[in-house]
């Protein structure tokens, strides 16, 4: 090394020596605004990713829930869907000239147990599927075909509404 770098060197230590130096305390308030910086920056990082991170696991839930519930929805329609037809076919007078009423009762009690009756369009399904079960196991009179096929368009429109009405999942 040159003198010139070794004086300059001697220089700043000499400096770092002497404690009433304002070079020093310069240096010593930079470092620590640089640490406190740092920290900041470290802190406000970490509370960022924490509630991006929190915010994306609430959306991914909440997708997934969506989804799970779609195609519960979804079984859950097609098996109403399968019991009320089997049901309509099994009472139909046209199709059944005797009815079995071991055959009709399987399908209303799978009706039944798919249905909420606190829903009142669900309440609804299960009233006609109990007439239906009434007049098909003679526990009800019914007056002939055409009131049994009265009994199942009221079936169908009311299965109908609780099929296609329209969904809110707020």
């Amino acid at each position: 090394m040159d003198t010139e770098t070794i004086n300059a060197i001697k220089t700043i230590l000499e400096e770092f020596a002497n404690k009433n130096s304002g070079t020093v305390t310069a240096a010593y308030i930079t470092i620590g605004g640089m640490f406190f910086v740092s920290l900041v920056g470290v802190i406000s990082q970490w509370l960022i990713t924490k509630r991006i991170v929190s915010e994306e696991r609430k959306r991914i839930s909440l997708q997934v829930n969506s989804e799970r519930y779609a195609r519960q929805h979804e079984k859950w329609e097609t098996e109403i869907i399968e019991s009320i037809t089997g049901l309509l076919k099994a009472t139909d007078p046209e199709i059944n000239p005797t009815i079995n009423p071991a055959t009709v009762t399987g399908f209303v009690l799978r009706a039944q147990l798919l249905l909420n009756t606190k829903d009142p369009n669900q309440d609804r399904v299960n009233h006609f599927v109990n007439q239906l079960a009434l007049a098909a196991n003679r526990w009800k009179e019914v007056g002939g075909p055409a009131e049994l096929l009265k009994v199942h368009d009221q079936l169908l429109q009311a299965t109908k509404l609780l099929i296609y009405q329209p969904r809110n999942h707020a």
